[in-house]
């Protein structure tokens, strides 16, 4: 299925959620995604990155929150659309991981944002400075190997950080 090798549908009768097993790899998966084309085109995601924009800003007012006091992590940042619409806001830094090396190549270069071409591991996560994060995952989570070891590590290594999931 998907061309990700031989694997099983499960539906969890706990949780209800529906799943590939076993999960792929992230080698699989990063093998996977490099060989299809998943983009919109630029106007579409301008337009995408100006709703999604508004949606978390309006998280953080109603949780009494403000951008400013988060570094953020972009994670699955693609051509980074959303990454400058949220860096004129002024959070205290932005950070966006993209392994796509297309997308990472054509991203919206903004002076504000250090890109980079990786994907973001759970195993990287203690490597970046402790902090109050905001974790950014807009339709990406949902292509991680192990989501719940993913989101137990930023937990563990962040703890007090936010985590904005869009799937």
């Amino acid at each position: 299925p998907m061309g990700l090798g031989e694997r099983s549908i499960v539906h969890c009768s706990v949780c209800r959620v529906i799943f590939h097993h076993p999960p792929p790899s992230n080698q699989e998966l990063n093998n996977y995604y490099s060989k299809h084309s998943f983009r919109y085109n630029d106007d579409l995601q301008n337009d995408m990155a100006a709703k999604q924009s508004t949606v978390l800003l309006k998280a953080l007012e109603v949780a009494n929150l403000c951008i400013d006091d988060f570094s953020v992590i972009g994670i699955g940042s693609g051509k980074g659309h959303l990454a400058k619409h949220l860096a004129i806001y002024n959070p205290k830094s932005y950070t966006a991981f993209e392994p796509d090396k297309e997308s990472f190549l054509e991203s919206q270069r903004s002076n504000k944002v250090r890109y980079k071409n990786d994907f973001l591991e759970p195993n990287k996560l203690k490597e970046l400075p402790s902090g109050c994060y905001l974790f950014i995952m807009c339709h990406v989570i949902e292509h991680f190997s192990e989501p719940i070891k993913f989101l137990e590590e930023i937990k563990k290594c962040h703890p007090g950080s936010l985590i904005y999931i869009e799937i």
